[in-house]
């Protein structure tokens, strides 16, 4: 039997971020994870409207066997998850943004409580970006530690012309301006500056763009620090004294009793839900899940004739707007970002933008260099998802998106091509209509609430009718916005863990 102080169930931004507390406070901490890695790629299954990254090659390891471990059936509903040492930040966009105080207004507490984590994961992972930009008042720009990174011809064109024009709208608001980014335009400790010789694909082969995974180096070289991989959990439970995990080494299929004082639960959303929903017993019942609804877009600057690729490699470099409905609340902007096609391959891109063919190459080689790719995200409120969990161990999740949701898109898809044609682009959609799931951004299974109920956890992320079982993840998230998450979760987490540290 081996006890702990502190057991995490997941090695990916939110279960690292919980460590860090325990660790320098020099608690016994034991990390479980399956931990997949660059040695275990395997290939999977694509659906055809699911992103180039869950289909490149270089990543194949980041969402092998997620839903087969998990047992997990969807309907209408991309189910995407990770079991690989460090989660998705093996593959994640590297935005990051604090969520705003209308954001925060669904929360029992308040951002202020937040910010002082936000700005020590900022220095710990090293965040570049600008301060008083377009979008700061947003996305917030108190944890930006280093200069922004250079912008793409293209991008920096569209900004210009953005930012030289001076539109004011009376039916809407609009902003476009560059995203802070967990990317190293400077040293750090000894992670290096972002440099394009170390992209191979969409995957940075230097340690620029954060990744959970290399920071658990860093938290292996305490003693008092246990990472343990090719260990699925399968179950949690707390008696008395203590908490216990039951686990399945995948390598011997031996299963295994860990014990400690509190238990972490960071496994992802639909991990630490599952775990949750056993650990309550609360199987056969439906729970809402939110995802934030997206369509993606291409931008063509057709002037721009003699502009060819700028970049052999994958591009970070992200512009990023945000679109404020006057029948919307002011914490239901829809958010969307633009990158350029610079080093995403033409099979790729013919998959997805159709063109004449047989000479489809010949075009797209001329066209690429032209556009620019986009997103338009709406937040959580929009989606209408069910989960549950079947006494036969399975996990079914069934897509959906509110009634009024279409209407808003074909507003917004209208909006925004009037805006772009203002400054030479045509808009163009292929598919309005992406199955729920596909943006990766899953949460609000288990939010935070003053006074919790059933699948609920306290402000401090403690699940309901359990003493000692915490969840760190995005599956507490009180609220789910548009913009990108992450970053948001880290910070709750190190806030938990500080909480849970004085308990210890």
């Amino acid at each position: 039997m081996n006890t702990f102080d502190i057991i995490i169930i997941g090695s990916g931004p939110a279960g690292v971020s919980a460590a860090w507390p325990f660790v320098k406070s020099n608690k016994k901490v034991l990390m479980l994870d399956v931990g997949f890695g660059t040695k275990n790629k395997k290939k999977i299954r694509i659906k055809k409207d699911s992103s180039p990254k869950i289909s490149a090659k270089e990543f194949s390891y980041v969402f092998r066997d997620f839903n087969e471990f998990y047992k997990i059936k969807t309907n209408n509903f991309s189910a995407n998850g990770s079991l690989a040492k460090g989660g998705l930040s093996n593959a994640w966009s590297a935005l990051t943004s604090t969520f705003s105080d209308e954001e925060f207004s669904s929360y029992p507490f308040s951002r202020e409580k937040l910010l002082t984590h936000y700005i020590s994961i900022g220095k710990r992972i090293g965040i570049s970006g600008v301060k008083a930009g377009n979008l700061s008042p947003w996305i917030g720009d108190e944890y930006v530690t280093q200069r922004s990174l250079p912008i793409h011809p293209l991008t920096k064109l569209l900004l210009n012309k953005y930012e030289s024009s001076k539109l004011k709208f009376s039916d809407f608001e609009f902003k476009l301006g560059k995203h802070n980014q967990a990317i190293l335009s400077e040293q750090l400790n000894d992670r290096m500056p972002f440099d394009p010789k170390k992209i191979s694909g969409f995957k940075d082969l230097g340690d620029s763009v954060y990744n959970a995974a290399d920071e658990l180096k860093n938290l292996m070289k305490n003693k008092n620090f246990n990472y343990l991989s090719d260990y699925f959990v399968n179950d949690v439970y707390e008696d008395e004294n203590k908490t216990g995990v039951k686990a399945l080494n995948i390598k011997n299929e031996r299963k295994k009793k860990f014990h400690s004082k509190f238990l972490i639960l960071a496994a992802g959303t639909l991990g630490s839900t599952k775990l949750a929903i056993q650990a309550t017993n609360n199987y056969n019942k439906y729970f809402k899940i939110q995802n934030t609804p997206m369509f993606p877009f291409v931008l063509l600057f057709p002037t721009q004739n003699n502009r060819s690729k700028k970049y052999s490699v994958f591009s970070f470099w992200h512009l990023s707007y945000y679109l404020q409905l006057h029948e919307l609340k002011a914490n239901q902007r829809i958010f969307g970002h633009l990158m350029p096609t610079d080093g995403i391959s033409s099979q790729e891109l013919i998959k997805r933008i159709k063109l004449p063919r047989p000479i489809s190459s010949i075009i797209g080689n001329f066209v690429w260099p032209k556009l620019l790719l986009g997103t338009c995200v709406f937040p959580g409120i929009f989606s209408n998802n069910r989960m549950i969990l079947k006494s036969n161990d399975e996990l079914e999740i069934i897509g959906d998106v509110s009634g009024d949701l279409d209407i808003f898109i074909k507003k917004t898809k209208s909006i925004l091509t009037k805006i772009f044609r203002k400054f030479g682009a045509y808009l163009f959609v292929q598919n309005l209509k992406i199955t729920p799931g596909e943006d990766f951004h899953l949460a609000c299974t288990l939010p935070m609430k003053k006074n919790p109920k059933l699948m609920e956890t306290d402000q401090n992320g403690r699940l309901y009718g359990k003493r000692k079982i915490y969840v760190v993840d995005g599956s507490v998230l009180s609220y789910l916005p548009a913009k990108s998450h992450t970053f948001t979760i880290m910070a709750n987490s190190e806030r938990i863990s500080k909480v849970i540290l004085k308990r210890l």
